[in-house]
């Protein structure tokens, strides 16, 4: 997470300096390494299944529930982000 963190940083830094090729280079490989995760999570789901909920707190339920909410904010918004760009 730090690394796309740093990296959508610099992009930012790139654009508002009006490097935009670096800007986008930038972007397009944190949109990359976060289809990666997404993909890895995929394989997991495959591979293991999902969770076994019945044995986690309630807390730790909305906890992953919240989770998984900023991920959908965070997909949608980036990809949007991303069909604008291209």
């Amino acid at each position: 997470m730090a690394t796309l963190v740093l990296l959508a940083f610099a992009g930012i830094r790139g654009a508002r300096g009006g490097k935009v090729a670096r800007h986008r280079r930038l972007m397009l490989l944190a949109a990359s390494l976060v289809v990666a995760f997404v993909l890895s999570y995929a394989l997991k789901l495959l591979a293991l299944g999902r969770e076994d909920l019945e044995t986690w707190s309630s807390g730790a339920i909305w906890t992953l529930r919240f989770h998984e909410a900023c991920i959908l904010v965070m997909l949608t918004s980036g990809g949007l982000t991303l069909k604008k760009g291209l």
